[in-house]
């Protein structure tokens, strides 16, 4: 199948590009798009392998060579070395208002008999007064009442 986006560096990127990959002082993906286009280059110093190939030499995915070349060709170089972080797919299992419950739970007095909240008490407990109150319909782990409290901890 014949390319699409043909990749022809210029002096200047390939030197910026095998300085990215010599150095190694950057996100690995980074260093592995860098290679990519390296070896996607069908520039005179370029080498042009098929991107099977280049997909079997670095060990990644066709569609992650074709996705590398797509986007040098669409947004350049610094587009196409640009790290992107995965975006969060999932809803978060608590709404703000439901956080600050939380809080304010977790701040008032233990139950007759313990000295403090446990972490699964405390949870227990959230569930049951906040589904009474409407806050949250599905069942809350206790990791996801402690990451709320984490991320609640003043300073």
């Amino acid at each position: 199948m014949p390319r699409k986006n043909h990749i022809r560096l210029s002096e200047r990127e390939r030197c910026h590009l095998e300085q990215t990959v010599r150095t190694g002082r950057h996100h690995a993906r980074t260093i592995q798009h860098a290679r990519i286009l390296l070896l996607s280059d069908e520039s005179r110093d370029g080498s042009s392998w098929p991107d099977r190939q280049i997909a079997e030499a670095l060990s990644c995915a066709v569609s992650t060579v074709e996705n590398v070349r797509r986007r040098y060709a669409r947004e350049g170089l610094d587009g196409a070395l640009r790290v992107r972080r995965k975006s969060r797919h999932r809803p978060r299992c608590l709404s703000p208002e439901a956080g600050a419950y939380l809080v304010a739970l977790s701040q008032s007095a233990p139950p007759h008999g313990r000295d403090r909240w446990s972490l699964r008490l405390l949870t227990d407990r959230f569930v049951d007064l906040a589904r009474a109150r409407g806050l949250i319909n599905n069942p809350v782990s206790h990791e996801t009442v402690r990451l709320a409290l984490k991320q609640h901890q003043p300073g």
